[in-house]
C-alpha cells in the first residue's frame, strides 16, 4: 500500500498545487507476471475510394516513422478497405484472375518498416464486391474464393511461419455506416470469410467483430448456430475484436464490464484472445481535440498500458494481446495522430487524403512515449502500491533477465506527486540509472510551435530536436548499495516517467547492419531518410547518425538529439554524400562502424541487407536496384513468387560489407523474393 506523507504545497507557473510525498517500493525478488508488448498495434484509414494514396512519398516515410520504434514497440499495423487495392477481372466468376499488385506494394512498404499486417478483410476488391450485396449468397461465395486466395498468395510471398503472425479481422464496425445492411448478414459473411482463410491454412488466425456493441446476435451464432458453409454448430473464431473508447471514464472498467458479461453468456468465449483495436479516447479522427498535441495524451497512453497489465492482464487473468490507440493517421497538432505533417498542401478535415508535393513530419509525445514503453522489461514485479492504484496515476514495475529494471510512472490530471522510488532485492551492483521523461518541459514540441502552418526553418530544427525522448537528469553511473537504490524525484500533472536501473554489459553495442537511404521532398529541400535494425540491446543511449560528403571523409554526427528510433531524417544534405550509423550504450562505448552508404541510393531502387538465413521481399519493376550484403553473408538468390530463381550472386571473400547492383526492371513487375546465402 502507498504510504501517504504529509502534504505540502508548491508553486508551478503561477498555479498552487498540492504535492503529496509518496513511498514506492519495488521488489526485484517478487516476479509476479509477463509483460507482452500488447501496445505495439496502430490504426489508420483512408477513404474507400483513397487506397492508392497509401503508396505515395509522404504515406511511406509515415509507415517508416511508425515502424521505427524500437523493440517491436510498435508493429501491427491495422487500416480500413486494404482489399479494394486487389484487383482482376471474372472475379466473381467460376474462373477469377486476381491481380494483387498494389497490394503486394502496400505489403512491401510495410515489410521495409518493419511493420505487420493486421489486415481487415474489408474492401470491394475491383469494385465488384459492394457490401449491399451481401444479401447474396453469390458474393458471399466469390468472396470466400477471394479470400482463399489472398492467404494463399502471401503464404507463398512471404511463408507460412510470417503469415501465421498476421491477424485477419472480418470488416469493420458493422452496424455502422461502413456496413449499410441488416447486421443479420454479418454473420453469414463472417463464415464464409473465415471458411476461405482456414481454407488456406487452418493456422492463420481470423476473428472480429471489431464492434463497439455486444452483439448477442453474432456471439449467439459463432457458439450456438449453424454455421453457413460447413453447415455445422458453429464457427472459428481465433479473436474477439472491440472498440470501446472513453477520454473522461475509466476505459479499463468498461473493457472489464464488456469482458465480464461475455463470459458469463458465452463461457466458452472467455478464454478466446480479447482486443480492442480502437481503444481511442475520442471518436473522429479529424476534429480537433486540445490533448493530442500534448504530454497530456502520452500519460493517457501510459497509464492505459498500466491499466491493462494491473487490472485486466494481471488482476482479472485476461488474455488481452492487443491494444490499439488507432492513431496512425496523417494531420495536424489536434488530430489524432502521432506526427503533424507540415507540407503543402496542408492537410484539413475535408482534403486529408490529398497528395502532399512537399512534407515535414514532427513527431508528437503521443509517438515519443511509444519508444520510452519500448524500454520496459518482460517481467512485472511487485511495486506496493497496486491497491491503490487510481483511473488517472499508475506504477507498474518491470523486469528483463535479470540486469534491467524499468519502472513507468503515469500521472494524468490527478495532482502533483514527490515520489521516494525503493528499488529492493536489485541482482546487480554496477548500474546506470536512467530517467526519461515526457511532460511540459520535456518532449514537449508544441510548446515551441502551436500552428499548422509551416514553420521557419530555425524553428523547425527546434521542434525536431524537442520531439525526441528527453532525460529528467544527466544520466549517472551508480553502485547498488545491499541490493537496494533509491531514487527520488518530482512526478507533475500530464506527465510520464520511466525510470530505469540496468547493469553494465561486458561487451560495447554490436554492429548496426542494414543501414538504408531514401530521399523525399522535404518543405525546405531534399530530406534523407535513414533507416537500420536497431540492436535488441535496451541499454542503448543513442544511435549516432554519421554524415560525410566523401566515403573516406571525416563522418560527423548529425542526430542532434539522442535518438532511439531506428529512422532519421536528415535535412539539407548532399545528394553524393555517405552515412554510417553507430550505438552508443550508457557508459559512452560505441559500436564498431559499419560500411558507408550512399545518400543517392533512393534512385536506385531498394537496398536491402539482412542476416544469413532471413527472407527479404521487395517491389520491383522498372528501374535498378542494390542489395547489400553485410560482412559474413555470401550470396543472395532472387526468385518470383512462383519459386523460380531469376537472379544469384555468390562473393568467395565476405569480411566487408558490399552492394551489388540488380537491374530490377529485367526481373518483371512484382513481388520477388530475396534469399540470403
Amino acid at each position: 500500500m502507498i504510504m501517504q506523507k504529509a502534504a505540502f504545497t508548491i508553486i508551478l507557473a503561477g498555479v498552487f498545487l498540492t504535492a503529496h510525498s509518496v513511498d514506492v517500493t519495488v521488489d526485484c525478488g517478487e516476479v509476479q507476471n509477463d509483460v507482452a508488448t500488447f501496445w505495439n498495434c496502430v490504426g489508420m484509414s483512408v477513404a474507400s475510394d483513397g487506397c492508392e494514396r497509401l503508396l505515395e512519398p509522404d504515406w511511406k516515410q509515415h509507415f517508416a516513422l511508425l515502424g521505427s520504434v524500437p523493440h517491436s514497440g510498435q508493429t501491427y499495423c491495422r487500416m480500413h478497405h486494404l482489399l479494394s487495392l486487389v484487383d482482376g477481372t471474372d472475379l466473381q466468376g467460376e474462373n477469377p484472375e486476381y491481380d494483387w499488385t498494389l497490394l503486394d506494394s502496400l505489403f512491401s512498404i510495410f515489410h521495409a518498416s518493419g511493420l505487420t499486417p493486421f489486415l481487415e478483410l474489408m474492401g470491394s476488391p475491383g469494385g465488384q464486391f459492394p457490401p449491399e450485396n451481401y444479401v447474396d449468397p453469390a458474393q458471399n461465395e466469390a468472396w470466400r474464393k477471394l479470400v482463399k486466395a489472398l492467404a494463399e498468395h502471401y503464404i507463398t510471398v512471404y511463408g507460412l511461419e510470417a503469415v501465421q503472425e498476421w491477424y485477419f479481422e472480418v470488416w469493420n464496425e458493422v452496424g455502422t455506416g461502413f456496413w449499410p445492411i441488416d447486421p443479420i448478414f454479418y454473420t453469414r459473411f463472417y463464415d464464409y470469410s473465415v471458411a476461405g482463410i482456414k481454407e488456406a491454412d487452418s493456422s492463420l488466425r481470423v476473428g472480429g467483430p471489431a464492434s463497439k456493441e455486444e452483439w448477442e446476435i453474432f456471439f449467439n451464432h459463432i457458439v450456438h448456430g449453424e454455421n453457413y458453409v460447413t453447415g455445422e454448430i458453429g464457427t472459428p473464431i481465433d479473436f474477439i475484436s472491440v472498440h470501446l473508447k472513453d477520454w473522461d471514464s475509466p476505459l479499463t472498467l468498461t473493457e472489464l464490464a464488456y469482458h465480464d458479461s461475455l463470459a458469463r453468456t458465452w463461457p466458452s468465449l472467455a478464454d478466446k484472445p480479447f482486443f480492442n483495436d480502437e481503444a481511442d479516447p475520442n471518436i473522429g479522427f479529424s476534429s480537433a481535440k486540445y490533448f493530442r498535441p500534448l504530454p497530456e495524451y502520452a500519460a493517457f497512453v501510459a497509464n492505459q498500458v498500466i491499466q491493462k497489465q494491473l487490472r485486466i492482464i494481471d488482476s482479472a487473468g485476461i488474455n488481452y494481446p492487443i491494444l490499439s490507440n488507432d492513431n496512425g493517421f496523417i494531420g495536424g497538432w489536434g488530430w489524432r495522430t502521432q506526427f503533424v505533417r507540415f507540407g503543402y498542401p496542408m492537410p484539413d478535415r475535408f482534403n486529408h487524403h490529398i497528395k502532399a508535393d512537399s512534407f515535414t513530419y514532427v513527431k508528437k509525445p503521443v509517438h515519443t512515449v511509444m519508444v520510452l514503453l519500448s524500454l520496459l522489461g518482460n517481467k512485472q514485479i511487485a511495486v506496493n502500491r497496486l491497491s491503490e492504484t487510481t483511473w488517472d496515476k499508475g506504477v507498474l514495475a518491470s523486469m528483463r533477465d535479470d540486469n534491467h529494471v524499468a519502472v513507468l510512472f503515469s500521472n494524468r490530471k490527478a495532482g502533483a506527486d514527490e515520489i521516494e522510488l525503493t528499488i529492493n532485492n536489485v541482482p546487480f551492483i554496477d548500474a546506470a540509472l536512467v530517467h526519461y521523461r515526457i511532460d511540459s518541459t520535456h518532449t514537449n514540441p508544441f510548446s515551441i510551435w502551436q500552428s499548422d502552418s509551416i514553420p521557419p526553418v530555425d524553428i523547425l530544427d527546434s521542434l525536431r530536436k524537442e520531439c525526441e525522448l528527453s532525460y529528467l537528469q544527466p544520466v549517472e553511473h551508480v553502485t547498488v548499495s545491499n541490493g537496494s537504490f533509491i531514487h527520488a524525484f518530482s512526478m507533475p500533472e500530464n506527465a510520464v516517467s520511466l525510470v530505469v536501473l540496468t547493469a553494465r554489459p561486458a561487451e560495447q553495442p554490436a554492429e548496426i547492419g542494414n543501414i538504408r537511404v531514401s530521399e523525399f521532398n522535404g518543405v525546405y529541400g531534399p530530406e534523407y531518410l535513414v533507416q537500420w535494425d536497431g540492436l535488441d540491446s535496451r541499454k542503448i543511449l543513442t544511435y549516432e547518425v554519421m554524415y560525410s560528403e566523401t566515403e573516406s571523409g571525416s563522418y560527423e554526427r548529425v542526430n542532434d538529439a539522442d535518438i532511439l528510433s531506428t529512422a532519421f531524417v536528415h535535412p539539407g544534405a548532399s545528394e553524393q554524400g555517405y552515412y554510417t550509423v553507430r550505438a552508443v550504450d550508457y557508459w559512452g562505448r560505441r559500436s564498431y562502424g559499419t560500411g558507408a552508404i550512399r545518400s543517392n541510393v533512393h534512385s536506385t531502387g531498394p537496398l536491402l541487407s539482412k542476416n544469413s538465413g532471413k527472407t527479404c521481399v521487395i517491389q520491383s519493376g522498372a528501374h535498378s536496384g542494390r542489395v547489400q550484403l553485410d560482412r559474413g553473408i555470401q550470396g543472395f538468390c532472387i526468385f518470383d513468387v512462383k519459386g523460380r530463381a531469376v537472379f544469384e550472386y555468390r562473393r568467395d571473400a565476405v569480411d566487408a560489407p558490399v552492394e551489388v547492383p540488380v537491374d530490377m526492371a529485367k526481373l518483371g513487375q512484382g513481388i520477388h523474393i530475396v534469399r540470403y546465402k
